[in-house]
């Protein structure tokens, strides 16, 4: 076998290099499908230009201006028994997702003013997804605003994973990370009939399930002229990052987006019902006897209510928490079972 030279050598550990960053930054549904009990929080900066696509791209985003109170976004189960839908609460609007397979779709939202169901749903992933992947899919959907006028949706998605390299954060860290980027073009049919165009930008990093930061563009297209709208972007600070990273136990989810672990005697665990307005039950699944206990707490770390450990068999449980009297908002469930903690996110109103 011949000798590999300096220069072929050198070649060879680059390719393998940017092969091994390729390679490390793959999407998928394991590590990143969002996961019901999760909450992520992002703070708005002034917009950051999210740069041309390619590979070995450098975005240095270390500097940066905060503009608003950090948003949060959380993730929960419907019901006990819709294990393939979960929604996602974000500025008062909910968001519905399913999976099928290894597609995530949106189905549709609601919030004070307008419900959209999707009869064609607007596919958002198709996992694995890698650089240089790319999914279109047309969507279209009715509803209403008020109560009273019609709506209609329709358009198209894109998604593509147009870029991978390197990113300076507002932390000062260094990551890799892959782009994708989202543009969805629609009209709605019933109040003005404005053609949109909204373009998302999303930087992911191995370890982490969710962005560690985001680009947002929103235009209206009129006759050959675009309007563009506002433009914000997002960042995911590194310890709500480490919270949410896709290895921790805590937030484990055995269910929607998780595969449990052999040694996981937690396997099984749904919140109902969720938003909540007096008692939640919590039912779960045990592989085998184990010490059980609850805490929940708020998001600001107060402990609100407390259920000492018990001695659980094996088999389906069921525990259930009483809300009543409890102020609005966002609280947390620990689960504590044999010393590992898992948590959901329980929206009281």
């Amino acid at each position: 076998m011949k000798k590999i030279t300096e220069k072929w050598k050198c070649v060879l550990l680059a390719f393998l290099s940017a092969h091994s960053l390729f390679a490390q930054n793959h999407l998928t549904r394991t590590n990143n499908l969002l996961r019901a009990g999760d909450m992520v929080v992002k703070q708005q900066l002034e917009f950051i230009n999210p740069g041309l696509p390619g590979k070995n791209i450098e975005w240095d985003f270390s500097d940066v201006r905060m503009v608003d109170d950090k948003y949060q976004l959380s993730y929960f189960w419907p019901d006990e028994h819709a294990k393939d839908t979960v929604i996602g609460l974000e500025h008062q609007t909910r968001y519905f997702y399913k999976l099928s397979s290894d597609t995530l779709a949106l189905t549709g939202y609601t919030n004070r003013t307008t419900q959209m169901t999707y009869d064609k749903p607007e596919v958002l992933y198709v996992f694995p997804l890698k650089y240089g992947d790319s999914i279109r899919t047309d969507f279209s959907g009715t509803g209403a605003y008020c109560q009273t006028v019609e709506l209609k949706a329709e358009g198209y998605s894109k998604t593509v994973v147009d870029a991978y390299g390197k990113l300076k954060t507002p932390d000062n860290g260094v990551l890799d990370v892959v782009r994708i980027l989202r543009t969805k073009e629609f009209t709605d049919i019933g109040l003005d009939n404005t053609r949109m165009l909204l373009k998302t930008y999303q930087w992911f990093t191995p370890g982490c399930r969710y962005p560690v930061f985001e680009t947002i563009r929103s235009f209206t297209l009129r006759n050959d002229s675009t309007i563009e709208n506002f433009s914000t972007s997002f960042y995911f600070s590194e310890i709500n990052r480490e919270e949410l990273n896709f290895n921790d136990s805590v937030n484990a989810d055995p269910s929607f987006g998780h595969e449990a672990h052999d040694s996981d005697i937690l396997v099984d665990c749904n919140t109902y019902p969720n938003p909540v307005s007096s008692q939640i039950t919590v039912s779960y699944k045990l592989q085998a006897d184990a010490d059980v206990s609850f805490l929940l707490s708020d998001t600001k770390g107060l402990p609100w209510l407390s259920v000492p450990k018990l001695k659980v068999e094996a088999g389906n449980q069921e525990q259930r928490i009483n809300m009543t009297g409890f102020p609005s908002g966002y609280y947390v469930l620990y689960i504590r079972v044999n010393g590992k903690v898992y948590s959901r996110t329980i929206l009281k109103v």
